[in-house]
This record gives C-alpha cells, sequence and structure tokens, in this order.
C-alpha cells in the first residue's frame, strides 16, 4: 500500500509488530512515540485508503 511511505523521508508513520501509528515526522525519520490519537488516525487512514482501492 503506497500510503506507508509517501510523505518527504519516504519512511512509514506506524509499527507492524504493534499496530500502533507514530506521533509526527522530523527531518530523520518518524518519532516514535506511539500516542492513542496517532493511532486512531492511522487506523482511519487505512480504512478510507482501503475504501478507494
Amino acid at each position: 500500500m503506497r500510503i506507508l511511505g509517501d510523505n518527504d523521508v519516504g519512511m512509514r508513520m506506524w509499527d507492524p509488530s504493534t499496530g500502533g501509528g507514530y506521533d509526527g515526522l522530523t527531518p530523520h525519520g518518524p518519532n516514535l512515540n506511539q500516542g492513542a490519537e496517532s493511532t486512531l488516525a492511522l487506523i482511519s487512514t487505512l480504512q478510507q485508503a482501503r475504501r478507494w482501492s
């Protein structure tokens, strides 16, 4: 799925081992904090991507 790394630094914004979404993107990669809001945003994004594909 293209959205998993389609950002300025080309890195996915989630951890497949935990299912958590990362809180932000820095010039060096994702901020590895996995807050609840980020995980919910990830779930919503994946649902929308599945609907469009």
